[in-house]
């Protein structure tokens, strides 16, 4: 009985290149190497197998300068996570599970990566849950994490996590968070603090405003936002107006915010037309930033279509045909 192995190299150029690497033939947690070379720009190989393997990974020995597009199984991805070994093994199985966390192979995936050594994967695997489809169990774990993992990356990242859950009962989790000795910790607990209680968050800023740093400073501006009214708008227009390229962009989510909670129409205006100017100067840059602020321009139409509802006022009809307006400009 035998495995057969198809491999082609698809680079444009007509070099081809000879290539020295393992296939690991797996079946359990047994594992025979196969040394090959590749000489050809496609080759076949015929490996003994006793019976269809669980896993056939090539390069199991990690040495290609390549990049490889294979197609495996969900239960293979499963297998190489569990018994491949290497670091690249389980990342390459986390990122195959991050595109389908409901499908099973991948929730089992995921929830193993929860706990794999590299703090790295772990925060990744919290990153491809998906809050509102998460299982209770798998919260939990993640709560845990929130205030247990010994690595501030990814207690932020399980906070962060656990604001978009949106729960009440996270709210002490958030509030002891802004207190972090790590200022990424502090800035994603005051976000998610602010999800839940904004009132509560903007009572916090005095005391975090003594020790201002890093991702800790735009949380704190994204924060203030909710304190802000149309009385402030100059305050908040000038500097973003006046900014360099960078600061426009770092500035935009918290003045995209800002828009969506003022009532003043000729000042919405001239925001949305700051907004459309920024967009403009960055995407001729990075021409992909036209959809990401489409996102922040579709974000405030949502909070004014949700302020109309049971409201008569005209000035929010007027000010959504302008956001409609600017959308397809």
């Amino acid at each position: 009985k035998t495995v057969k192995v198809r491999m082609s190299q698809i680079q444009e150029e007509d070099k081809v290149f000879r290539l020295p690497f393992a296939i690991d033939i797996y079946h359990g947690k047994q594992v025979q190497r196969h040394m090959v070379w590749m000489e050809s720009r496609s080759d076949s190989f015929l490996l003994p197998s006793p019976a269809r393997p669980d896993l056939v990974n090539v390069d199991g020995n990690k040495v290609l300068l390549a990049v490889k597009r294979e197609t495996r199984l969900p239960s293979e991805y499963l297998h190489l996570y569990k018994h491949a070994g290497r670091l690249a093994d389980r990342w390459e199985a986390v990122e195959f599970a991050g595109t389908d966390s409901q499908q099973p192979e991948a929730a089992a995936i995921l929830q193993s990566a929860l706990g794999d050594p590299f703090y790295l994967l772990r925060g990744k695997a919290i990153r491809s849950f998906d809050p509102a489809g998460t299982p209770a169990d798998i919260i939990a774990r993640i709560e845990s994490m929130a205030s247990g993992d010994p690595r501030r990356i990814v207690r932020a990242l399980a906070i962060d996590f656990l604001g978009k859950v949106g729960d009440e009962k996270y709210k002490p989790l958030f509030i002891r968070g802004t207190r972090d000795s790590s200022y990424t910790v502090a800035a994603l607990s005051l976000q998610a603090l602010s999800s839940l209680d904004e009132t509560m968050a903007v009572s916090l800023l005095p005391e975090l405003k003594k020790d201002v740093r890093g991702e800790l400073k735009w949380a704190i501006q994204q924060v203030e936002i909710f304190s802000k009214t149309d009385a402030d708008f100059d305050e908040v227009y000038d500097p973003l107006l006046r900014g360099n390229i960078e600061d426009r962009y770092n500035g935009v989510p918290t003045f995209a915010a800002y828009l969506g909670r003022i009532t003043d129409t000729a000042n919405f205006k001239r925001g949305v037309d700051l907004l459309i100017q920024i967009r403009d100067q960055i995407a001729g840059h990075i021409p992909a930033y036209k959809e990401e602020m489409a996102a922040e321009l579709q974000k405030i139409r949502e909070k004014k279509e949700k302020d109309k509802q049971g409201n008569a006022d005209d000035s929010l009809t007027e000010q959504i045909d302008y956001l409609d307006h600017a959308l397809t400009r």
